[in-house]
């Protein structure tokens, strides 16, 4: 535990907290290890960043499926326009209602949402320690033996 408590003839109430027990081991101890927190949060905060920019510009599997989905799509525009000549020539202008796939704003679009996810998940860790650290620490009753 982190309460210490000494054993001697008569008995009393302490109240104590948990910041005094480390203090009273290790004054700097609580400083060391939110700056070693924080150098290890904000380097692996930049690491994940990095990781972003990484696959912003996507990789062999990405650009395989581009091209299989770009085949795809050019495959069903030709059907499409075989399929109005021969049937009414009124449906000859009709695009599939999907749009056609844009690599570069794909590619974009995921490199945004990885990257806002990475900010707001480091933010949100930074604000719940930044209240861990601004509470102030739990008071705890014990009884020594003195």
């Amino acid at each position: 535990g982190r309460f210490f408590a000494t054993t001697t003839a008569s008995t009393s109430t302490t109240t104590t907290t948990a910041a005094d027990n480390d203090k009273a081991s290790s004054p700097n101890e609580l400083d060391q290890i939110l700056a070693e927190a924080s150098f290890l949060t904000k380097s692996l905060y930049r690491s994940c960043l990095r990781s972003c920019r990484i696959i912003r510009y996507g990789n062999p599997a990405d650009w395989d499926e581009f091209r299989r989905r770009q085949e795809q799509e050019e495959l069903e525009r030709a059907r499409r326009r075989q399929q109005n000549e021969t049937e009414d020539p009124r449906l000859a202008g009709l695009l599939s209602m999907l749009p056609p796939t844009d690599p570069e704003e794909e590619l974009a679009s995921r490199y945004e949402y990885y990257r806002q996810h990475t900010r707001e998940t480091f933010f949100q860790a930074s604000d719940c320690l930044s209240d861990v650290y601004a509470a102030p620490p739990p008071t705890t009753t014990r009884t020594t033996h003195n």
